[in-house]
């Protein structure tokens, strides 16, 4: 009996209504395929049989999310109904950013302005001489001239010269050309600037581009300018291989008795750590600013309070008896006797 009833279980599980119901209405993103349950776990039956449980929950979401997906237009591909998915709903976060419209070359502006096509030519060409296709660049191109074990030596040239090494530097130079214009192209679409250092010869270089390269250039040796001797009255460039230095986390016990004495000792001399001089100097100058600024300050409510009846001044021009200041000492009575004294203020 119990076996019967077990299968009868067994089949109204496989044919379980498409029909759900649920207290509080699940939130679809048929976009994402996503599904969000905020409904109540049921704790009875989750401490009955945990696994059952969460079956039979992820059993009716899915069920719901299909039921939308039958709800969307289709078409048939490759004998196959595809659904069209909507937009999405829900924002997902990016571990990179959303990557940037790529900025033109100067070659790409320049062809665009001109209106020059570019012609896709074909990776293999035929080759004459062997009678197959090779690569047009790259291994085993055809036309490949570093393969030739002579060279023919051009008239207008010194017959005197390597032409193999005169065409290896032509090819290294080419490389670094090349790899300046990629910088070139890098520098403008993030607006910064080319390093020019030990890639082509500056016009008018200041002293410190000098340094810094006459200092790469001594360290480009084996031994990393070690052996390198020193040019007369030779400067050191700023800020170029400047390392900071820390103490070791393991060192001698007397070498931190040391530094720890020295600090110390410093504290507790009577020696100021403060320059007196410069501190008496700078209370004067406080002095004199605070004494010039009261001085103006009442130069100015005085010339407010006493305005002469002729204008905005504060003394009348006076005479030139008036300008000769009063004699010292027994010829004051003389001098008062003659009519000079005058009051010269209103």
């Amino acid at each position: 009996m119990e076996l019967e009833m077990q299968s009868v279980d067994e089949e109204k599980w496989k044919w379980r209504s498409v029909e759900v119901v649920k207290d509080v209405d699940v939130q679809l993103d048929v976009g994402n395929l996503l599904t969000f349950d905020p409904n109540a776990i049921d704790e009875d039956e989750f401490r009955e049989s945990a696994e059952d449980c969460l079956r039979n929950i992820a059993r009716d979401n899915a069920q719901l999310l299909v039921s939308q997906l039958w709800k969307l237009p289709s078409e048939l591909v490759d004998g196959v109904y595809v659904a069209k998915l909507p937009a999405t709903t829900t924002r997902f976060p990016r571990e990179k950013a959303i990557a940037q419209v790529k900025q033109p070359t100067k070659w790409e502006t320049f062809a665009k302005i001109k209106g020059i096509k570019k012609n896709r030519r074909s990776q293999m060409i035929w080759d004459e001489q062997l009678k197959e296709y090779r690569p047009r660049w790259g291994y085993k191109r055809i036309n490949d001239d570093t393969q030739d074990w002579i060279h023919e030596v051009p008239d207008h040239t010194d017959p005197f010269e390597d032409q193999f090494e005169k065409r290896a530097k032509a090819k290294k130079e080419r490389i670094a050309k090349n790899e300046l214009q990629h910088l070139r192209n890098i520098a403008r679409n993030m607006k910064g600037k080319v390093p020019g250092l030990s890639l082509m010869p500056v016009k008018n270089p200041d002293k410190e581009e000098l340094r810094s390269l006459q200092t790469v250039a001594r360290k480009s040796t084996a031994s990393l300018g070690k052996f390198t001797g020193s040019l007369p009255k030779e400067r050191a460039a700023k800020h170029l291989d400047r390392k900071r230095k820390f103490d070791a986390n393991f060192g001698d016990s007397e070498t931190e008795k040391k530094k720890a004495k020295k600090v110390f000792e410093r504290i507790k001399s009577s020696k100021t750590l403060v320059d007196a001089n410069r501190a008496a100097n700078l209370v004067q100058a406080e002095k004199e600013r605070a004494r010039s600024q009261k001085r103006r300050e009442d130069e100015e409510e005085g010339g407010n309070a006493r305005r002469s009846k002729h204008g905005n001044t504060k003394f009348r021009k006076k005479t030139i008896k008036e300008r000769k200041s009063p004699p010292a000492g027994k010829r004051w009575k003389k001098w008062k006797s003659k009519g000079n004294w005058k009051e010269s203020c209103i």
